[in-house]
């Protein structure tokens, strides 16, 4: 047993694996499909780099998704954790459990949230960015794009959510 499942009770770790990848996959890909369903529904071909309002670009989409994804997510997840801790579904976790990660778990939403947003934004989006201009160079077809914001939306909330729920669990 690694030190990390040591400090994580089973019972942590298995409303973590229920909540926060199956429950929040299949939520996100739901959510996901709806919006690149109403994105591309005119099924025009989607530009890489666009400012448009009234039409996607991969490009803007994706930084988009990059910083309102984790924005969202730290909200309800933490809120959803918070419930649980009500309950009294587990005990909160130590501090110690999450020390790695200390400089994300502040006690504010408000504040925990824009820092989730800001870092996965600053770590994610040049080499989302630099992957897009090579394998994307003159956008995607209508269903491409559907298929690639959904993928790319459901993979970043499956690195999201268990870490924000997992810091959520060490709030007292």
């Amino acid at each position: 047993m690694s030190d990390a499942e040591a400090q994580l009770p089973a019972t942590h770790r298995r409303w973590l694996l229920i909540n926060a990848v199956g429950i929040a996959t299949v939520l996100n890909l739901v959510i996901n499909l709806l919006l690149a369903w109403n994105q591309t529904r005119d099924g025009e071909h989607v530009k890489l780099w666009s400012v448009s309002v009234a039409h996607p670009s991969v490009g803007t989409d994706m930084l988009g998704t990059l910083l309102m994804l984790p924005l969202i997510t730290t909200f309800l997840a933490s809120w959803a954790v918070h419930r649980e801790l009500r309950r009294g579904a587990f005990a909160p976790l130590p501090k110690t459990a999450v020390r790695a990660w200390s400089w994300l778990a502040v006690q504010n939403p408000r504040r925990r949230a824009g820092r989730f947003a800001i870092a996965t934004f600053l770590i994610l989006a040049i080499p989302a960015v630099d992957v897009l201009e090579i394998g994307a160079r003159h956008g995607m077809s209508a269903h491409s794009f559907a298929t690639f914001h959904v993928i790319f939306a459901v993979l970043l909330g499956m690195v999201v959510t268990p870490l924000v729920m997992l810091i959520a669990m060490t709030d007292a």
